[in-house]
């Protein structure tokens, strides 16, 4: 019988959309990939710095993948990004709420068991992928500063991740592709 998944618990964690292999992606019957915007391609207080970001997205899509970005920030605050990488984007997409997740896996034809969801944040992207019932990925931020919405989520993140280190030895820098 298989696992029941639990709530916001990813289903990997990696230090960034860099360390993803589009390869083991596809293994896993994956072609769409939600990606989170802020602090997840660029810095949220610097978006000058992008951590060679662009190029993980166009390694994706050479492989085959469909990135599309998810942020719950403005079109102004993400749409030259999304034209220079040439992807798809939606903006105020009210993370955690399912709809946008959905919205975009019809869009793209895609089931949830082809979807999955990349983010740095536990209270936002990862229940937003677990409503949606989609693969989650947690990255680390790329950044430790925090836009006013990312630093109370981060405090309340902080004591999950104490909790999960007692409770199922995850803890933020031990990586994992499976539980």
């Amino acid at each position: 019988m298989a696992e029941k998944r639990r709530f916001a618990v990813p289903d990997m964690y990696v230090p960034g959309i860099r360390d993803l292999d589009p390869e083991k992606l596809k293994e896993k019957g994956i072609r769409l990939l939600l990606v989170d915007y802020d602090n997840t391609l660029m810095e949220s207080t610097d978006a000058g710095k992008t951590h060679d970001s662009m190029k993980a997205l166009e390694r994706l899509r050479d492989s085959g993948i469909i990135p599309v970005i998810l942020s719950n920030n403005f079109a102004s605050h993400c749409h030259d990004y999304a034209v220079t990488c040439g992807v798809d984007y939606r903006s105020f997409s009210m993370k955690p709420l399912p709809f946008t997740y959905r919205e975009v896996m019809k869009t793209y034809g895609c089931t949830p068991a082809e979807t999955a969801a990349i983010g740095d944040q536990l209270l936002t992207d990862m229940l937003g992928a677990y409503l949606a019932g989609i693969y989650r990925i947690l990255s680390d931020p790329l950044s430790e500063k925090d836009n006013l919405s990312g630093t109370v989520s981060r405090w309340m993140e902080n004591r999950i991740f104490a909790r999960w280190k007692q409770t199922r030895n995850i803890q933020r820098g031990n990586y994992y592709d499976h539980l």
